[in-house]
């Protein structure tokens, strides 16, 4: 049998048909990434920070952020939860 040019150009033609778009998509995938805003969440270990971050949100009204900034400092007052 002859196992040459004639019975290998199929494969070499579909390797081909792939190799430049992954090498396409991978380069647009490193700039992609390498453009992207970095996030980082901030996690305060202050509960009035945290109640403050949710209120800049908007997922707490300013009364909700009073009403907990005075809970925090009522159960501080009385000793439990931590110093700033």
């Amino acid at each position: 049998m002859y196992h040459g040019v004639a019975q290998t150009w199929p494969h070499m033609m579909w390797g081909g048909m792939w190799f430049w778009p992954l090498v396409i998509a991978g380069v647009a995938y490193l700039l992609w990434m390498s453009y992207r805003p970095r996030t980082r969440r901030i996690r305060p270990e202050n509960p009035v920070e945290v109640a403050r971050m949710r209120l800049a949100r908007g997922e707490i009204t300013p009364e909700e952020f009073e009403r907990i900034k005075k809970a925090i400092e009522q159960s501080r007052a009385q000793g439990g939860g931590q110093p700033d």
